[in-house]
C-alpha cells in the first residue's frame, strides 16, 4: 500500500513538472531543423542588456534533435522568452513568450528558421531589346493589409551585369516582388539644361506593370528563383510651372514646396524643392499620374500654407498657388440622448493621421484637450492626409464615440480630411456613457483553443478597411476574450490560431470568413456571451 501512494505521488508530481516543448521548422520544405539552438530566458526584474525589456537572466539552453524538436524542463513555474537560432539561418517569429503555471504546466511552441535565397533574372530595354548595363533592381518582401498589396519598406539592391542580368542574394525565405525604378527618382528643379525626355517606368515583376497586378514569387528557404526577362518600357516625362502668388505671402520671402502621389490610399512623397513668393518655379521629372502641391510659408503662429491636386496626362502643366494662413477646426463633443453628465474635460481627441504625411509639415501629432462645455480645436498641417478621430478616456470612464459629423455630414468610423486653409470647418462628436460588451470563448471541437486571435468587425464591413481594420484581441491561455466600450449596433467575430491570422489580410479572405458568420447585436450597455469555433482560413 505505501508502495503505490508513493508511486501516485511521484506521478502527480512530474504531471506538475514545469516543461516547454516544441519544434523548428524550414519553411518550403517543412522539414525539422537538428541542431538549432533554443535559449530559454526568466522574464520579470531587471533588464538584461541586448536581451530586451524584462529579462531577468537566461534559464537554461537546449538543441533540436535530428527532427527539430526540443524539451526544456525551466526548475519553477513563470514567464519565460524562448528564443531559436542557428547559423546560416534567419528567424520568422524566432522568438515566443509563454507562461508556465500549476494549470498550465506545459506550453508548446513553433518556431521558423530558414536558409536565405537569391532571385536572378535580366533586365532588357522593351523597345530595343538590349540589355539595361549597370542598372538598379530591388527585391522588395510583398504582402497584404486589409486586403492591400504592400512592399516591406527597403528593399535589397543589386545591380545587372554588362548583360543585363542580376542576382539579388541573402534574401530570407518569404514572398517578394521585383521592382525596377526609373533612373531619375523624385523631383527636380528644372535649370536651363536639357533635360531627358524619358525615363523607365516604375514598375513590379512578374506583372510588368502596378503593385496590384502584380504575381509575388515564393523564396523558399536556401532556394533559387529566376524571374526571367524583365523588359523595362520607357514613359514621357512632364514640366510643371507653379506661379507662386504674393498675395498673401511677401514678396521673394522663402517658399517650401513639396510634390505628393494622391492616386493610391496611402499617400507618399515624390519631392521637395524650394521658392519664393511672387516667384514663377519650374518643377521636372513628372511621369503620368495624380499629385499634390503643398506650399509652406512661415513659422507657427503665422504660418501660411497652399494645396492644390492636378493630373499629368500627356502634357506640361501651368498652375498657380495662393497661399493663406492656416486655420484650425472647430470642434464639439455633445452628450447623446439618455446618456447621463458626461465630464468632458477628462476626455480628449486624438486625430489620427493614416495617410502618414504630417510629419513633413511639422505636423505635431498629440490629443487635443476640451473644455467643460465640450469645445476643442484641431489643427492640420498635413494637406490630402486622412484622419480617424480618436476619443481618449480615463481608465474605467466607459464613454464611446456614437456618432461623428464633419461639416454636418456624418463620417462615424471612416477617415476625414482636414484641409488646413479651409474656412469654416467643424466637428461634433457624439458621446455615450453606456457601451456594449462581448466576452467569449474559443474552442476547437470539444477543447478551448489556447491564446486563439479574435478579430471584431461591424457589420456589414467599413468601407475604409484599406486604412484601418477591425479590431483584434488575443484569447488566454484557456480560450477566452473581451471586447469592452462597443458602439452598440450589429457586429460579426471570427477565431483564427495565432499562425493564420496573417491571412486575414489576403484579398478577400476576411469578407468570405465574417459572411458566414453570425450577426451579434450588441444593445446599449448590453453585455453578450457568445462562443466561437476555430476557422481555417485557407479552407
Amino acid at each position: 500500500m505505501k508502495l503505490a501512494l508513493a508511486t501516485i505521488c511521484t506521478a502527480l508530481a512530474w504531471a506538475q513538472t514545469p516543461e516547454i516543448r516544441g519544434v523548428v521548422i524550414e519553411p518550403g520544405i517543412e522539414h525539422g531543423v537538428p541542431d538549432a539552438e533554443i535559449a530559454v530566458y526568466e522574464l520579470g526584474g531587471t533588464p538584461l542588456t541586448g536581451l530586451g525589456r524584462n529579462i531577468r537572466r537566461q534559464a537554461g539552453r537546449v538543441t533540436t534533435d535530428s527532427q527539430g524538436k526540443f524539451r526544456f524542463q525551466p526548475e519553477q513555474f513563470g514567464e519565460y522568452q524562448v528564443i531559436a537560432s542557428k547559423e546560416g539561418y534567419s528567424g520568422n517569429a524566432a522568438g515566443a513568450n509563454v507562461a508556465l503555471s500549476a494549470d498550465h504546466p506545459s506550453r508548446e511552441v513553433r518556431f521558423l528558421l530558414g536558409r536565405t535565397g537569391e532571385i536572378t533574372g535580366r533586365v532588357v530595354d522593351e523597345e530595343t531589346g538590349e540589355p539595361v548595363v549597370n542598372y538598379t533592381i530591388e527585391a522588395a518582401g510583398f504582402f497584404y493589409k486589409n486586403g492591400v498589396p504592400r512592399t516591406a519598406g527597403s528593399g535589397t539592391l543589386a545591380n545587372t551585369d554588362n548583360d543585363g542580368r542580376f542576382t539579388v542574394a541573402d534574401l530570407d525565405p518569404g514572398r517578394y516582388v521585383v521592382v525596377t525604378h526609373p533612373r531619375m527618382r523624385g523631383l527636380t528643379r528644372s535649370s536651363g539644361t536639357e533635360l531627358e525626355a524619358q525615363d523607365y517606368e516604375w514598375s513590379y515583376w512578374p506583372g510588368g506593370r502596378g503593385l496590384g497586378s502584380a504575381a509575388p514569387i515564393t523564396l523558399i528557404s536556401g532556394g533559387s528563383t529566376d524571374v526571367g526577362v524583365l523588359k523595362l518600357r520607357k514613359a514621357p516625362l512632364y514640366r510643371v510651372q507653379v506661379a507662386i502668388s504674393d498675395l498673401n505671402c511677401p514678396a521673394n520671402e522663402r517658399v517650401q514646396v513639396s510634390v505628393l502621389t494622391v492616386a493610391s490610399p496611402l499617400t507618399a512623397t515624390y519631392g521637395s524643392s524650394e521658392g519664393a513668393c511672387g516667384e514663377e518655379l519650374l518643377l521636372w521629372n513628372f511621369r503620368p499620374g495624380s499629385y499634390g502641391l503643398v506650399l509652406t510659408h512661415g513659422q507657427e503662429p503665422d504660418r501660411s500654407m497652399a494645396s492644390l491636386t492636378f493630373d499629368v496626362v500627356n502634357k506640361d502643366l501651368n498652375l498657380t498657388a495662393s497661399l493663406a494662413r492656416v486655420t484650425n477646426v472647430e470642434g464639439r463633443l455633445v452628450a447623446a440622448d439618455g446618456a447621463g453628465k458626461i465630464p468632458f474635460e477628462k476626455l480628449k481627441i486624438m486625430p489620427v493621421e493614416i495617410t502618414r504625411t504630417g510629419t513633413q509639415f511639422d505636423e505635431q501629432p498629440g490629443p487635443a484637450s476640451v473644455d467643460s462645455e465640450g469645445r476643442f480645436q484641431l489643427m492640420s498641417r498635413s494637406p490630402f492626409g486622412k484622419f480617424l478621430i480618436w476619443l481618449l478616456t480615463t481608465d474605467g470612464a466607459g464613454d464611446y464615440v456614437k456618432e461623428i459629423r464633419f461639416n454636418g455630414v456624418i463620417v462615424t468610423g471612416n477617415p476625414i480630411t482636414l484641409n488646413a486653409s479651409a474656412v469654416g470647418q467643424s466637428l461634433e462628436i457624439v458621446v455615450d456613457d453606456q457601451p456594449a460588451t462581448i466576452t467569449g470563448v474559443v474552442s476547437d471541437g470539444d477543447h478551448p483553443v489556447s491564446k486563439p486571435y479574435v478579430l471584431l468587425t461591424k457589420w456589414p464591413m467599413p468601407a475604409e478597411l484599406a486604412y484601418a481594420r477591425p479590431q483584434g484581441s488575443d484569447g488566454d491561455d484557456d480560450g477566452h476574450f473581451r471586447f469592452t466600450e462597443l458602439v452598440p449596433g450589429e457586429y460579426r467575430a471570427i477565431a483564427v490560431s495565432q499562425s493564420n491570422r496573417d491571412m486575414l489580410d489576403e484579398p478577400g479572405v476576411l469578407q468570405r470568413l465574417l459572411t458566414g458568420m453570425e450577426t451579434i447585436t450588441l444593445s446599449r450597455g448590453g453585455v453578450q456571451a457568445i462562443t466561437l469555433k476555430l476557422v481555417d482560413p485557407s479552407r
